[in-house]
């Protein structure tokens, strides 16, 4: 038996000390989970309290078939998602065009993660969440849709217009910098022209 296992157990039979090891073992990655979602420190220190509460509240529930800190996770992602429905952020589906909007992975590459994940905070709520569960976390459209009890189709949707979003504003971007630095440069050249 694992010392996860053992913990688990020991935190199933109410004792403190278990509880407080496994809080403070798995409250660091938790907690980043629960930012990606809020993009806000105190409301994703307030979503993690009250996943915390969830999953103490529902260890019985944890079968041991899978890792304990992806248990944990699902209910912090499901708790943030909560927490967002409950602000009125989620939009409709009238906005969905089909069509490929891939993302050029150099662009990707050559940002930071604080800086993709401010582009990220930048598209409306409902596409950056499930772009975050699919592309970040790696969950499945059946999975999402299951998790947000949606279907697989808007999920895929979501996640489509999310890229396209994400392309327009990282093109957008790009755009910015070669004109800003064409302008500089002309502004240099009329400089030594003037001398």
């Amino acid at each position: 038996m694992s010392n996860i296992q053992k913990l688990i157990s020991q935190v199933r039979k109410g004792s403190p000390a278990a509880q407080k090891e496994v809080f403070s073992t798995f409250s660091p990655q938790l907690y980043k989970v629960a930012y990606r979602y809020t993009s806000d420190g105190h409301t994703a220190k307030d979503i993690l309290q009250e996943s915390w509460i969830k999953i103490f509240g529902k260890i019985d529930q944890y079968k041991e078939e899978g890792k304990f800190e992806a248990w944990c996770k699902v209910i912090v992602i499901r708790t943030a998602l909560t927490y967002r429905r409950k602000l009125k952020v989620y939009l409709n589906d009238e906005e969905y065009q089909s069509g490929d909007y891939s993302l050029d992975p150099q662009v990707l590459m050559d940002m930071d993660a604080e800086d993709l994940m401010n582009v990220i905070e930048s598209i409306p709520s409902d596409y950056a969440d499930i772009f975050k569960l699919y592309v970040i976390e790696g969950y499945s459209h059946k999975e999402i849709g299951q998790y947000l009890d949606i279907g697989e189709s808007t999920s895929r949707c979501k996640v489509s217009l999310a890229r396209k979003k994400l392309r327009a504003i990282l093109e957008n971007s790009r755009r910015n910098e070669r004109e800003n630095f064409a302008s500089l440069a002309t502004e240099k050249l009329d400089q030594k022209k003037s001398f």
